[in-house]
């Protein structure tokens, strides 16, 4: 692991290292025996990222070497393949790019210089979210010049306006859907046998596909932000005075939403569907929003039965 770069993890992890400790990880409350198995050996990633003078580094590699009993394999397999992917992302970075080099190196002397917070976390920033420098100097500025960025000038009205939303315009979503968390998402999950014997599945299975924020299967309707979005899109709908009007047929406009579904796990994608339709048919119909769903194997359907043969006349 480059030094610099080992450097900044350190800072983050150690509550002794800079800064208050507020701002930073009591690493060894993670690490110890007691906690959960994934716990456990996300803290010994971050201490392998701190690098081999860490104090914790035998402890730690002890534990990715053989990690608790309750840690998925695919977990273990995912970081220890980021802790050799990453110094190699980095060397060769630096070895391409001048200026990052050039970064890192400067963060890490600034870090080491024992700094004030907005200091620390201007260097943090260079490397890890560049963006972020300078931002914070003068917040109301920041805020003024961003807002200038995305304003939006008009030349011309549209010769063409949409006069007819709900016919005119397709919205679509993605889905992704996850294993359940606790025991609450998991015996409302099993109310449905197809959806439990996926997700047993799913659960003796390896994950193929890691998502920032993946709806757990069976999650309460309140934290489901499937079901909120489109009760909210369905309440907009209904708030919109011209859309609120009767359609051509008499009964009130609807527009579609094709909502297509992925998943963590292999197990799940041919359920999704299913698991989909049952939350939206668990609560209040939506009155003005018809939900088309497309998981994973009815695109692979499409691809392998239609599109492919297509291609070939």
């Amino acid at each position: 692991m480059p030094d610099a770069f080992a450097a900044i993890v350190r800072y983050l992890i150690d509550r002794d290292r800079h800064g208050p400790a507020a701002r930073s990880l009591d690493i060894g409350h993670w690490l110890a025996a007691g906690r959960e198995g994934p716990v456990r050996l996300t803290a010994a990633f971050l201490v392998a990222l701190a690098g081999p003078d860490h104090p914790m580094t035998d402890q730690a590699r002890a534990i990715l070497g053989q990690p608790p009993s309750d840690v998925p394999a695919d977990l273990t397999t995912l970081f220890r393949g980021c802790l050799e992917s990453i110094p190699r992302e980095i060397e060769g970075r630096q070895a391409s790019d001048v200026g990052f080099a050039g970064t890192l190196v400067a963060a890490a002397a600034a870090l080491a210089e024992d700094p004030p917070d907005d200091r620390a976390a201007e260097a943090i920033w260079s490397v890890l979210y560049p963006e972020a420098v300078g931002l914070s100097a003068d917040i109301d500025r920041s805020i003024a010049e961003l807002h200038q960025r995305r304003i939006v000038a008009i030349e011309a009205p549209n010769p063409r306006p949409i006069t007819d939303a709900a016919r005119e315009v397709l919205f679509t979503s993605n889905v992704l859907l996850g294993l359940p968390l606790d025991a609450g998402d998991v015996e409302r999950a099993e109310r449905d046998p197809q959806v439990a014997a996926a997700v047993a599945r799913a659960r003796a299975s390896t994950q193929r596909h890691w998502f920032d924020h993946p709806i757990p299967v069976g999650v309460e309707p309140e934290a489901n932000e499937l079901l909120q979005g489109l009760r909210g899109l369905d309440g907009a709908m209904r708030a919109e005075p011209d859309l609120a009007k009767p359609g051509p047929d008499g009964g009130r406009r609807r527009l579609t939403c094709l909502l297509s579904v992925s998943a963590t796990h292999a197990e799940l994608r041919d359920m999704a569907r299913r698991y989909v339709e049952l939350e939206l048919g668990a609560g209040p119909a939506l009155e003005q929003v018809d939900v088309l769903v497309v998981s994973e194997t009815d695109v692979r359907e499409l691809v392998d039965d239609v599109l492919i043969p297509a291609m070939t006349r």
